[in-house]
């Protein structure tokens, strides 16, 4: 059963900071970090892998999760943005149900990162 999309916590990397570090200073583990007009993400200094899911121009899934391991890449060439999250395997299975309905998009949050460390969510 797919989780109600009332409840997915989607925030969505603008500016160049908050792409530039990305997890490293994303400070929500529990939810999900979107990047528009990505094709490719890397997991350069992390210590734990993320997932990433691929979507098309109109926000439906390219695929299954795939796992980014630290310090590799992934890419997709058809992908017009990235889905990233560091949820159990249950929770992704509950997220790519809701992501086939097309309606997460409207769930998306903003999430800026400043120069230095200083965040805005959700502003």
């Amino acid at each position: 059963m797919a989780k109600p999309l009332a409840t997915l916590a989607i925030y969505q990397a603008t500016g160049f900071w908050s792409r530039f570090y990305g997890w490293h200073r994303f400070a929500h583990p529990e939810a999900l970090l979107y990047f528009t007009s990505c094709k490719a993400v890397h997991g350069i200094g992390l210590t734990q892998p993320l997932w990433v899911l691929f979507v098309d121009k109109k926000g439906a899934p390219l695929g299954q999760w795939r796992c980014l391991k630290p310090n590799r890449w992934l890419w997709c060439a058809k992908a017009a943005g990235a889905i990233e999250c560091q949820a159990p395997i249950e929770k992704r299975r509950q997220y790519l149900a809701a992501f086939t309905h097309l309606a997460w998009q409207a769930q998306i949050r903003p999430w800026r990162l400043r120069c230095f460390g200083r965040i805005r969510c959700g502003k």
